[in-house]
């Protein structure tokens, strides 16, 4: 629900793809009932490089990868709430 939620709310933002990253041992049920496919998985790895330092919180593993795209681009019309000659 909250997946489906969040990019229902990404395209009347006008975003048109959203992306998952999750672990390999969770079953992506949420994802694909909110519309979500499979795209294959990420490298993994740690953040950590030679000339910057990092310490990795979560789980440096590769994951999987889901997608989601709008059926169609559409033009979202943005109006303003402030009035001709733009004195409010």
């Amino acid at each position: 629900m909250l997946y489906g939620a969040c990019w229902r709310a990404g395209r009347a933002m006008g975003y048109l793809r959203a992306l998952s990253y999750i672990l390999q041992e969770e079953p992506g049920t949420s994802l694909r009932a909110a519309g979500f496919i499979y795209t294959g998985m990420s490298r993994g790895g740690t953040w950590d490089r030679k000339g910057r330092s990092r310490f990795d919180k979560g789980p440096i593993e590769p994951k999987q990868i889901y997608e989601v795209e709008a059926k169609k681009a559409r033009n979202v019309a943005i109006s303003s709430s402030i009035p001709e000659g733009g004195v409010v």
